[in-house]
């Protein structure tokens, strides 16, 4: 008998730590291994087109010589996905688009019902999209600046950042258009 309650437990324990780790995904929005899978911008459109977003970095040096840097070659060894969400974080705060599908949309008004506005304000969303201080912007600034000139060995002078937003076809993945959302220059 105490070994059927040992499993009962177990398997309570077992789904609700399901729950915790759904739950933990929504919040921080994780790619992978969430159930819900958001990194995923393919997820909820209408079958025709998708929109992703990216980033163009320029560079200017001294000499008044301007290119562009691929943002893969420059994010290696770290994520694109975690460099731009730091671009983002210190550069767009304001325009960080709400990139959820119909799915997430429900999940986070039952979680917001659940714990109140108050709550999901200052646990979810500020958790998600936190601020970042003029120190870590500078600090982050200098970062890619000194990073943007090692990998060129180039003397940077300025560096221009543009988000762009771009619709795709669902299914050739054809550029269908692009779009200048921002652009930020240091």
């Amino acid at each position: 008998m105490a070994g059927v309650k040992k499993i009962t437990v177990f398997f309570y324990f077992f789904i609700i730590l399901l729950f915790a780790q759904f739950g933990y995904g929504l919040v921080v929005r994780e790619c992978y291994p969430g159930f819900m899978m958001p990194g995923f911008s393919r997820i909820d459109n209408d079958g025709k087109e998708y929109v992703t977003y990216d980033y163009i970095l320029w560079f200017e040096t001294k000499q008044a010589q301007r290119d562009t840097i691929n943002l893969v070659d420059f994010a290696s060894p770290l994520s694109k996905i975690a460099l731009g969400r730091a671009i983002d974080l210190a550069f767009f705060p304001t325009s960080i688009q709400e990139t959820y599908n119909g799915s997430q949309k429900k999940y986070y008004s039952i979680i917001k019902a659940l714990i109140g506005e108050k709550f999901y304000q200052r646990n979810i969303i500020s958790v998600r999209n936190p601020k970042m201080s003029q120190e870590q912007i500078d600090e982050f600034s200098s970062w890619v600046k000194a990073r943007v000139a090692r990998q060129q060995n180039a003397d940077v002078q300025s560096i221009h950042i543009e988000k762009i937003s771009i619709v795709r076809d669902f299914v050739s993945g054809d550029t269908l258009s692009t779009a200048l959302l921002n652009d930020y220059d240091f």
